[in-house]
């Protein structure tokens, strides 16, 4: 059955339906066909304040801030810069690093000229045009504009994505400066700090590959929370900052959470590697485990992958799984 503290998740739910009905109703009986400035500044000048903040918040203009060049000095383009990445020596893992700063510049600059261009028109310095008005019309509903959607599927409420892309921004610079000091994986990752965690595995396959000299079709991913079960594994990773809700988890087994336990709890440091198939198989049967999925958030609209967790010898996985247990990488 569910777990007991599953009232937690069903007010959450009823929560956020709520203040998203609110809203909509909000928006439409406030909406207008013409600029109203007034109007503008009431409901935008706190996404313009934020934004500025989070603009502040990584030191100066660190959120801004270009790509480091890295292995390459070309910057000419996005386009260039790929190419220019791909005919270099990086490891595969390295390569995401700098393309993924990349499209992370990108996205912030993208949408810091359209938040500049809203703050230049309720200012009165520039005129409004088409585009402008589109981007602050959505603004003023509570939703993300479907051209920065297009840019990056995240939260669905405006001031959540802004802080999501700028934490991305400045974590990313991080991820790069690590990378060329070839200390990538001596810090454990978070893969909530990338844009694309689905690339950066596909990166980590192909580099596994490229060490042990194998195809990347005979690796499979394997997942442990007990590290010395992937000591021998080519290309280790240890991922932090896991959140999970539906069960209990020490690290060692799974437990039922009692009735005022918290919906969403802190999951242990988890290890993962790619491995031959058949020594993955020996680690996943080593141990009485079930596999559960891991989402992006709690939405459970995008699976990643699915986590080996340690369970009781005899106790079925199928409660588990039925119960809905799931792991995230942000809560």
């Amino acid at each position: 059955g569910l777990p007991a503290n599953i009232d937690r998740s069903v007010q959450r739910a009823r929560s956020e339906a709520t203040v998203h009905a609110l809203q909509a109703l909000s928006a439409a009986v406030g909406a207008a066909t013409s600029f109203d400035r007034e109007e503008w500044c009431r409901k935008l000048q706190p996404i313009i304040q934020g934004w500025e903040k989070l603009r502040q918040s990584g030191g100066g203009d660190a959120l801004l801030a270009k790509p480091t060049a890295g292995a390459t000095q070309k910057r000419a383009s996005d386009g260039s810069r790929a190419e220019a990445l791909a005919g270099s020596d990086l490891e595969p893992v390295d390569m995401f690093v700098q393309l993924e700063e990349q499209r992370a510049f990108s996205i912030v600059s993208k949408v810091d000229k359209a938040i500049q261009n809203i703050a230049a028109v309720m200012s009165g310095s520039e005129l409004l045009s088409p585009q402008v008005q589109a981007i602050a019309s959505t603004l003023m509903e509570h939703r993300v504009p479907p051209g920065w959607e297009a840019l990056w599927e995240g939260p669905s409420a405006p001031v959540e994505w802004l802080r999501a892309i700028a934490m991305r921004k400045l974590a990313l610079r991080q991820w790069v400066k690590r990378s060329a000091k070839g200390e990538l994986f001596d810090h454990a990752f978070d893969l909530a700090e990338l844009f694309n965690p689905g690339t950066f595995l596909n990166a980590l396959r192909q580099q596994t590959a490229r060490k042990l000299g194998c195809s990347m079709d005979g690796l499979s991913l394997c997942s442990s929370f007990a590290e010395q079960e992937l000591s021998r594994a080519a290309v280790p990773v240890r991922i932090v900052g896991l959140s999970m809700q539906g069960a209990g988890f020490d690290g060692e087994r799974l437990t039922e959470p009692s009735a005022d336990a918290p919906e969403l709890t802190s999951a242990p440091t988890c290890f993962l590697a790619y491995l031959p198939e058949e020594e993955a198989n020996d680690v996943r049967g080593a141990h009485a485990t079930v596999s559960l999925p891991l989402y992006k958030g709690t939405s459970r609209e995008c699976l990643l992958f699915d986590l080996e967790v340690p369970i009781r010898s005899g106790d079925s996985p199928a409660r588990w799984v039925t119960s809905g247990v799931a792991f995230f990488l942000s809560n």
